[in-house]
Parts: C-alpha cells; structure tokens; sequence
C-alpha cells in the first residue's frame, strides 16, 4: 500500500511541476488549464485555418462564418502526446449575455475572462498590444493571436437567426451578424491532466504489478 502511494504521489508531483501562470497551466502539447474555470484552452488562435469551414468563403485565413465556427468545433479531434489520448469534445467558448453588448470588463464571458483575468488586458487595447499591466507571460502561452473577432458559442439574445455573440480582441463582447467571418479558440471542460501522461501511467502500472506479485507470495 505504501508503494502505492508513493507511485501516484510522485505522479501527481510530476503533473505539478508543469510551468503555471497565474489561473492559466501550460499542461504542454497546446493545452493550457484555466483552473478558476475549470476549462482547457486548445492555444492556437488560428485553429481552424486550413479547414474546409475556413475555406468555405475562397479566403484561407482561418475565420468562418458561426454556423461554419458550431460546425468546425462540434467535429474538431486532436492528439495529446503527453497523454496518449485524443481530445475529441471541444465547443467554443461561453457568452455572458447578461452583460450586454457592447460592452468591455465582461468577465463573465469566457473570453473576456481570458483577457481580463489571465492576460490583464485594458479595455480598448488589442490582446496583441503592450497596454499597461498586461500580464505577457500568460499571453505568450497562446500562439497565432489574431487582433480580430472571435465567436462564441451562443446565438444572438432578440435576434438569433442573424446574430451571434462574439468578443474582440480589443476585450468587447459584441453581438455580430452570423455570416460575418469571424475566428475560433477552442475550450473543452475539466482538465486534460487527469488523464495521466503515458510515462506515468506505466509506472503506475508497473507499480500495482510488483503489489500484486508481492500479494501473491504471501498467499502462496
């Protein structure tokens, strides 16, 4: 028993000792961990470029309209060597239509939480800029930024068939024509480290191997 815990101990050590900044947790392979969320960031912010939902409108840019931003997440897989799995269950992050629109310091959208609590952004200053306090260690975590629009998942409140909410780089949550082209940060529920890496896991494995082998010499 004492083995035992001794292996998942010094598994859940190795887990800790992954860089971390501030709420954001670099768990490596592109995954970064937003702990007062609980959400996982898939930190490319040019994600879908290449994608025949990119190239729908003849632009390989990397934006798409929402349906086309729905359609792209709902179906987006990726491997995590890390971990040896396939992430499979990606969306686009939440609105907070209770805000309102236009509107800055809406936190309570996950992009805004992203730029207001992570990245310590100032209103009006792109996510890209050199505004004052902005934190760049946790923005340097992301790559491919664009200082554009990006969707969120849900529809526009008061006209839904033509709008969706969206949030600027520059920290507003807005409500936008759902054909404008617009881009894609994926998030995914829950922590992509609790599934532990291959490394891990066959030490753990190897572990539970000797325990059983020692048992069996004390039946025998």
């Amino acid at each position: 028993m004492k083995l035992y815990r001794s292996l998942v101990a010094c598994a859940l050590g190795a887990l800790a000792l992954l860089p971390a900044h501030s709420a954001l947790i670099n768990r490596g392979g592109g995954f970064i961990y937003d702990s007062t969320l609980n959400i996982t960031w898939y930190a490319n912010g040019l994600v879908g470029l290449g994608s025949w939902q990119d190239l729908a409108d003849g632009q390989p840019w990397g934006d798409m309209t929402h349906a086309l931003a729905l359609d792209f997440a709902a179906n987006f897989s990726v491997y995590d060597p890390l971990r040896g799995t396939t992430w499979s269950d990606w969306r686009l992050p939440k609105a907070d239509p209770a805000c309102g629109t236009p509107v800055y310091r809406c936190s309570g959208n996950e992009l805004g939480h992203l730029f207001y609590e992570d990245f310590k952004g100032t209103p009006g200053w792109s996510w890209l800029s050199n505004s004052p306090g902005k934190d760049h260690a946790a923005v340097a975590l992301f790559q491919n930024l664009q200082n554009a629009v990006y969707w969120n998942a849900e529809l526009g409140a008061n006209d839904p068939i033509n709008l969706a909410w969206s949030f600027s780089a520059a920290g507003q949550q807005i409500r936008n024509t759902r054909i404008s082209p617009n881009y894609v940060l994926l998030v995914r529920e829950g922590d992509v480290a609790a599934v532990p890496e291959p490394g891990v896991a066959a030490m753990l494995s190897a572990g539970l191997l000797v325990l059983a082998a020692r048992r069996r010499r004390h039946c025998v």
